[in-house]
């Protein structure tokens, strides 16, 4: 008994040893398995991002049918004024938000890949040829990357002739207003200061829409 235990004994470490081969070969081929997918998934993520841009948590739900979407509107307490991005105009000409200063305005963001973006855009035309003028605009910004080709032929085919095209040149407009997606509304004072906000798509020409915006145009009056 005591041999055949010996004997096992110093079997032992020449199977283990003969197995070491092995082991070695399994961790290689895993590490090139994990290499290999870190490549596959870095090409599809950038794949899909350049199909349609990763904007915060993507797109925000449109109203349900009898909902005009106002109940989403926050009220900003504290006016704080907007920071004074730039962006560009139909011409292709860089301007900035204070130059909109003594309206007020309704700041939308919007993408042609957003589809309760496109479900609100009517209702924002609508606004603009029933309030548009001297003491108050619409100004949709579109996040479309790529240039204003796409977001024109959008404006043109849907007869959105009362919005004007606005462009920025990148999406960080949704992180520097703390947006979690498109479409974002923010109403502002003729002083440029946030009055309210609201995530998601809305009735922009309900009568509630109207009345919030004909009070803020008075209270700046």
């Amino acid at each position: 008994m005591i041999e055949e235990n010996d004997k096992g004994a110093s079997d032992a470490p020449t199977r283990r040893t003969g197995l070491l081969p092995l082991y070695s070969l399994a961790a290689v081929l895993a590490a090139i398995t994990g290499f290999l997918s870190v490549i596959l998934f870095d090409r599809l993520a950038a794949g899909e991002a350049a199909q349609k841009p990763v904007i915060a948590s993507a797109e925000v739900a449109s109203p349900q049918a009898g909902d005009s979407g106002l109940g989403k509107l926050v009220q900003v307490k504290s006016r704080k004024a907007v920071a004074d991005f730039a962006f560009t105009d139909s011409s292709g000409a860089k301007i900035k938000l204070s130059e909109f200063r003594g309206k007020v305005v309704l700041l939308n963001l919007w993408a042609t890949w957003c589809a309760p973006c496109k479900i609100e855009m009517p209702g924002l035309n609508r606004l603009q040829a029933e309030l548009g003028g001297n003491d108050f605009t619409v100004l949709p910004i579109s996040l479309d990357l790529g240039g204003p080709d796409k977001p024109k032929r959008y404006l043109e085919a849907n007869k959105l002739d009362n919005l004007g095209l606005y462009q920025s040149p990148s999406t960080k407009l949704v992180q520097q207003f703390g947006a979690p997606g498109l479409p974002f509304t923010m109403l502002i004072d003729r002083e440029g200061r946030e009055l309210a906000r609201l995530a998601g798509a809305a009735e922009w020409d309900s009568p509630d829409a109207i009345a919030i915006i004909r009070e803020a145009i008075t209270a700046g009056q």
